[in-house]
């Protein structure tokens, strides 16, 4: 038979203690970018879009055909600097902030407008429209009165 060996409480406690702590792993650094020897600059500041820019994608077509069904809704310089536009004269890029404000406001209003609302269709002295001319109305059908939960 083997010796049996019996160890001695207190010395494992010491060969525990004395054991470095374990440390959990740690994920790889990710890699750093290579360097080409160019300088990143701030991309370059981007200009104001306004309404009319955006909205009406910078074409005054619109607001022209509405100057002349409402020419009372524009003020004179606007209507200048939206026939400049029309006519090439003047840029989009070469607009002042006064000349986009006005464009912008016009734009506004455009789009802000109530609608109008047709006015019906005077129906002959007051005859009912019945469909057809010449044709007879039609006769109503007879059967069961259907009801509106005809399934259950």
């Amino acid at each position: 038979m083997l010796p049996s060996r019996k160890s001695d409480p207190s010395s494992t406690e010491l060969a525990l203690t004395s054991l470095p702590p374990i440390e959990p792993p740690r994920p790889p650094e990710p890699p750093s970018p290579p360097s080409f020897g160019i300088e990143i600059s701030d991309p370059p500041a981007r200009r104001r879009r306004g309404f009319f820019e955006e909205l009406l994608q910078g074409r005054p077509e619109h607001l022209i055909q509405d100057s002349h069904e409402h020419p009372d809704a524009y003020d004179q310089e606007t209507l200048e600097i939206l026939k400049k536009l029309y006519d090439s004269q003047l840029s989009l890029e070469a607009l002042s902030d006064v000349e986009k404000e006005k464009l912008d406001r016009a734009t506004v209003e455009f789009f802000s407008a109530t609608p109008r609302t047709r006015t019906p269709v005077n129906n002959r002295a007051g005859q009912e429209l019945r469909g057809p001319p010449g044709l007879p109305p039609p006769e109503p059908v007879e059967g069961p009165v259907m009801d509106a939960f005809w399934w259950t």
